[in-house]
């Protein structure tokens, strides 16, 4: 079964493509910035809240 990827827009407005079996946790950075967690090393910084970014990864 092929990964799926979600996609989102990173603070500097490149485009990032995330594996959802990769994340371990995402935490709100700032005001409509979320901080994406793989592992305790990595984390990637994308627009939007905690909760869409949340649900983004969990429901693709």
């Amino acid at each position: 079964m092929a990964t799926k990827f979600v996609h989102f827009e990173d603070v500097n407005g490149n485009a990032v493509y995330v594996n959802p079996e990769r994340v371990t946790f995402v935490r709100e950075a700032q005001s409509d910035e979320t901080q994406i967690f793989f592992g305790a090393e990595h984390a990637l910084r994308v627009k939007g809240g905690a909760a869409d970014v949340a649900s983004r990864i969990t429901d693709e």
